[in-house]
């Protein structure tokens, strides 16, 4: 018999080292409609953020594309079919946190879990979170969360070393403190209380078709069900489990040592394995990505220009502030966007005068010994004028 939970655990980890990949070839190649495309044009959260821009005006935010609205559809349409299967199998945040705590356990440190009314209270800072966030890129035009603390765009932008570290603390220190480290102690600790885009689909999880349900006339209330959730539930006091926090895992379904009592139900009482959920919500996860393929709407690159308060009018879409110029831009690229003479920034920022200008910005100042910064700055002198 196959073990949903190393299957599980292989399509995580799989897809967490793919997607880190691509986020190193980002880093690397650069981005742009012949580079490798964004974080931001490959995340869910990142469509529901621009739904409203392109609604409204049809533009997407910077760094947004097409394709960030295609997967949180895909994965809000998942979701209420067989429950937050993304969240429990496939999205490379949460694996994190989880593989965090798995580590921690096998290293000894015993898993820990708050007070019930702190915990209570708690779960309801990822729905304030969401409010928060979604306000401010509405209102703004821009990616307010993703600019100042997103854990996942630090996460994939951990090969730019100290440099990108220090330019954007705050998504580092998310990242490591509240993911990685709360994770250690307290399983998916990000999940279960912070989480935006886990708020949006416990919403939908609500309404979701399938859930987990548990037989209460063979049930043994061993607790094996509530020990092994990752999310800290109670399957075991429950006839079903209604809770927008159950992330359809499938691991209390597999530790119930009573065979039937626990299982996937359907709401005309389908019942259905954790394999089989499994396997199913994964499916449909990547042939929802190959039809938006074969259709035409996956694009990683916005058709149309891009809208926000933070980029200037130009078709490489440089930032409007010179300091979140990232080091995949080219020199002539940055030179065109904001405007101005090759050869002003070069002699502003004390580089040579044969600098190749077709070479990216990272890629210049590690050759020639000097850093990012001094274009940089070279730029912000210029744009102030004599």
């Amino acid at each position: 018999m196959f073990s949903w939970k190393r299957i599980r655990y292989g399509i995580m980890f799989g897809f967490l080292a793919y997607i880190t990949w691509v986020g190193y070839q980002h880093q690397l190649l650069g981005g742009g409609r012949g580079g490798i495309p964004t974080v931001d044009a490959l995340c869910p959260f990142g469509g529901l953020e621009a739904v409203y821009a392109w609604l409204t005006s049809g533009e997407w935010l910077r760094r947004t594309a097409p394709s960030s609205l295609v997967l949180f559809v895909i994965v809000a349409v998942l979701t209420l079919l067989l429950g937050r299967v993304f969240c429990g199998s496939i999205c490379p945040l949460g694996s994190i946190g989880e593989f965090s705590n798995l580590a921690a356990r096998k290293l000894g440190i015993r898993r820990r879990e708050l007070p019930p009314s702190l915990d209570r209270g708690m779960r309801l800072l990822k729905y304030l979170f969401l409010f928060v966030i979604l306000y401010m890129t509405w209102t703004t035009g821009t990616l307010a969360w993703r600019d100042r603390a997103d854990p996942w765009s630090a996460w994939m932008h951990l090969s730019s070393g100290w440099e990108e570290i220090s330019a954007s603390p705050g998504g580092f220190i998310v990242l490591f403190i509240l993911v990685i480290g709360a994770g250690l102690l307290i399983e998916r600790f990000w999940c279960r209380y912070l989480c935006p885009l886990g708020a949006a689909l416990g919403i939908l999880q609500k309404f979701s078709l399938t859930k987990v349900a548990r037989e209460e006339d063979t049930c043994i209330s061993c607790g094996k069900c509530n020990r092994s959730c990752p999310m800290g539930l109670d399957p075991m006091s429950v006839d079903r489990v209604t809770s927008a926090d159950c992330i359809s895992c499938g691991r209390c379904v597999e530790e119930c040592p009573v065979p039937g009592t626990l299982r996937f139900s359907t709401v005309g009482g389908w019942a259905m394995s954790a394999l089989s959920v499994g396997l199913l919500g994964v499916t449909l996860y990547f042939a929802g990505y190959g039809a938006s393929r074969l259709a035409g709407y996956w694009q990683t690159f916005p058709p149309t220009p891009t809208v926000s308060t933070s980029t200037a009018a130009s078709p490489t879409g440089v930032p409007r502030n010179p300091d979140e110029l990232k080091g995949s831009f080219s020199l002539a690229e940055i030179a065109s966007g904001y405007g101005l003479e090759l050869s002003s920034i070069l002699e502003k920022a004390g580089w040579p005068a044969d600098t190749d200008p077709d070479i990216k910005m990272r890629e210049a100042a590690d050759a020639l010994g000097r850093e990012a910064s001094d274009i940089r700055n070279a730029v912000k002198e210029l744009l102030k004028g004599p």
